[in-house]
């Protein structure tokens, strides 16, 4: 876009000019209020008018074919374009041309509508732009391999020169752009990975054995009797020692009332002069009605 300054049609009109400001007619139109969303748009948008199905431009309601890429509006092509819609574009400037399945874009290379170099996008593509050549699927059916370019026939799910797979599972998206590789051997053995791990049933896992609930009651309860009977064992042996020291003190206390005794008795017949014994033996030998010797 021309700067507004250097151009010399803005230069030479006034600075209030209507015109002079730079501006492209949609703009100028949207700056005043003239869009398809403005007010006064909003009869021609939501009244006489509808969007082309195929370009998007707005024809009037009653019109069975559009004035600008020439598609078909009737009721019977609007059908037949719903069966089969789908997720496939192909880059048509002239005839812009409307979402398909991938049915529709084989129908067509097979008629030779869609050529190698026709650009589409779809789920194999990323939804980018891409040429028909290198697009999984479609390519073999335009004669190539989507990744050497060598060359292919419908019937081949291989390619033979780079062995890739030409085919590709319905509703497979592929995570990003396939890259040329420089060994065949290395993508086949990918390929073949891909297929063994595809193909593999991954094994059920075995049940787990849980033990049963009184197998572990039973553990608890013998762990419970052993702990009390290991307690009472302690407590039994450490008692017979008390009876053993109660015994030692009784002795002792014996004792020591043996001695006491003995001492006492000393201790009396020391008070009486020493001759108890002849006391008792003089009364003992007097004879009854005899006094006895003084």
């Amino acid at each position: 876009m021309a700067d507004p300054t250097t151009n010399p049609t803005n230069a030479q009109r006034p600075v209030g000019h209507p015109l002079g400001d730079g501006l492209s007619a949609i703009e100028r139109a949207a700056k005043i209020g003239l869009g398809p969303m403005s007010p006064l748009g909003q009869r021609a948008w939501h009244g006489d008018s509808k969007p082309c199905v195929s370009c998007g431009e707005l024809v009037r309601i009653t019109d069975n074919t559009c004035r600008y890429c020439n598609q078909d509006l009737s009721v019977e092509m609007l059908i037949r374009m719903q069966q089969h819609s789908g997720p496939w574009y192909v880059l048509e400037h002239v005839r812009p041309f409307p979402g398909v399945n991938m049915e529709r874009l084989i129908r067509q290379a097979r008629r030779g509508i869609v050529t190698a170099t026709t650009i589409v996008r779809g789920p194999f593509t990323d939804h980018q732009w891409r040429f028909a050549a290198k697009t999984p699927e479609l390519c073999k059916y335009v004669g190539m391999c989507w990744n050497c370019q060598a060359p292919a026939t419908e019937s081949d799910t291989y390619c033979h020169h780079c062995a890739v797979n030409l085919d590709r599972p319905p509703g497979e998206i592929l995570e990003s752009a396939p890259v040329r590789k420089t060994s065949s051997e290395l993508e086949l053995l990918s390929s073949a990975i891909k297929s063994a791990g595809s193909d593999r049933t991954t094994p059920a896992p075995s049940p787990q054995q849980r033990i049963p609930a009184w197998i572990i009651a039973g553990f608890f309860i013998l762990l419970a009797t052993t702990i009390l009977l290991l307690v009472i064992q302690l407590r039994g042996g450490g008692t017979p020692a008390k009876p053993a020291a109660t015994t030692n003190v009784q002795t002792t206390l014996d004792d020591q009332s043996k001695k006491t005794t003995v001492k006492e008795t000393t201790n009396q017949t020391d008070d009486t002069g020493g001759e108890p014994a002849d006391d008792v033996t003089d009364d003992a030998g007097a004879e009854p009605g005899e006094p006895s010797q003084p």
